[in-house]
């Protein structure tokens, strides 16, 4: 056992202060690329204060409230008492790691995670015994800080459903009947995770840009870290196989439009007038459809005189436009 320790913070602003300064449960997916809604590169650019963290909505603060729900109705199907945690955890093996607590289980070496959710997606993924990635690592992660060998997920999901994940490194426990889905790890898991975790928190430490991944929350917050451009010019040969591999994958992507499109058109032709076609599990609806929108141009030309520009916004982006000489 490493030492570990806690530490109350005074209020929200303060815990809020506290979080951004560690790499938390709710950061572990993030950091080892495994969140769809957060990448590496936006969380790097959170902890080095190139844009805000998520401080919380409308949607957190219902499942705060949710939270005691949560834990009451998990104890009732298991029979397990928890007792809350007020403080933020702390493990001097990994000094870049928090682990702030939504229950541990009284009188075992566990805790729980609670989560509530509207997400068919989640939905799917539950019926079939599934943990959503970043879950998945948030548990781990409180493991990996509190030393517990297991670790419990109790979700609420569409107000409707509850379901109880087990995460356990106890390779002596089984599966509770209460419980939906055991997960087994390892030690050498944890250990990845660790590593994994350590190798982000070195470009928090070194303000160096982790690698980029193509997903739209690193395209956010390359647009919030680079917002302005200083009208310098300057020579791209050290990134050249970028120059020529998005060139090679733009002539892919306008060939592969083509046949998407010849094949759609295929479909069209065979259906002529027809509104509806099945074959193997395939369904396909042809019908006119009609969309509403404003036509600002004609408003204009009938009333030349008005003012709309008071009701006009206008925002700016830096664009990326890359040109090959001799293509148009």
């Amino acid at each position: 056992m490493h030492m570990i320790t806690k530490f109350k913070a005074g209020d929200h602003k303060e815990w809020l202060a506290l979080r951004h300064e560690y790499l938390g449960g709710s950061d572990a997916a993030a950091a080892c690329g495994q969140n769809p809604y957060e990448s590496p590169y936006s969380l790097w650019a959170k902890k080095t204060n190139k844009m805000p963290e998520f401080e919380g909505n409308l949607i957190t603060e219902v499942g705060s409230y949710l939270e005691d729900f949560v834990a009451k109705y998990f104890t009732k199907m298991s029979d397990l008492k928890v007792q809350k945690s007020n403080y933020t955890w702390f493990n001097d093996k990994y000094p870049w790691a928090c682990a702030n607590i939504d229950r541990f289980i009284v009188g075992g070496g566990a805790g729980l995670e609670i989560k509530t959710t509207n997400s068919y997606e989640n939905a799917a993924k539950f019926r079939n015994s599934e943990i959503p990635a970043m879950w998945f690592f948030q548990c781990a992660h409180y493991m990996m800080v509190t030393e517990k060998k297991t670790w419990y997920l109790a979700i609420l999901s569409n107000s409707r459903n509850f379901y109880i994940f087990c995460i356990t490194l106890d390779e002596d426990l089984e599966k509770p009947e209460w419980c939906d889905s055991l997960v087994r790890i390892t030690e050498n898991d944890v250990a990845d995770l660790a590593e994994m975790e350590k190798d982000f928190w070195s470009h928090v430490e070194n303000n160096t840009e982790p690698p980029v991944d193509g997903s739209d929350a690193t395209d956010e917050a390359i647009k919030a870290v680079y917002p302005d451009s200083d009208g310098s010019d300057i020579d791209l040969g050290f990134i050249s196989g970028s120059l020529i591999q998005l060139s090679a994958l733009k002539d892919q992507i306008k060939e592969l439009t083509r046949f998407k499109n010849m094949q759609e058109q295929n479909i069209k032709t065979f259906m002529k007038a027809a509104e509806k076609g099945h074959y193997a599990g395939y369904t396909v609806t042809y019908k006119v459809q009609s969309r509403t929108s404003f036509d600002y141009k004609a408003l204009l030309k009938d009333f030349p005189d008005m003012g709309f520009d008071k009701y006009m916004k206008t925002t700016e982006s830096r664009v990326l436009r890359v040109n090959k000489e001799g293509e148009q």
